[in-house]
């Protein structure tokens, strides 16, 4: 989980199997937010989901958040655009079990 550093009434949350939901503190009732998994891979087969850390971009307010995965993928979304990543794209080949966003990245 992660609070919006410029908007502390909006917090983002995803886990294993859980994929990135943003929520508005005003409105606990349902997130303002819910991401899509990508679709199948080549041998359609379902991609799993495993959100090891979470970031909001800075500059964006809570409307854009960046994922990386036990699985080396790093995503970014737009609450603006529904569900499915803006930009996804494989790392290395190891676990990115962590992340941070550097003050001017956009």
């Amino acid at each position: 989980m992660r609070v919006s550093t410029e908007d502390p009434n909006f917090f983002a949350v995803g886990g294993d199997e859980a994929d990135l939901r943003i929520w508005d503190v005003n409105s606990p009732d349902t997130p303002i937010f819910k991401a899509k998994n990508v679709k199948n891979d080549m041998l359609n087969l379902r991609v799993p989901v495993d959100i090891s850390d979470l970031a909001f971009v800075p500059g964006t307010g809570h409307t854009q958040v960046v994922t990386t995965s036990k699985h080396h993928v790093i995503r970014r979304y737009d609450s603006r655009v529904k569900g499915r990543p803006v930009q996804s794209g494989e790392v290395g080949e190891w676990a990115l079990t962590t992340m941070d966003m550097a003050p001017d990245a956009r």
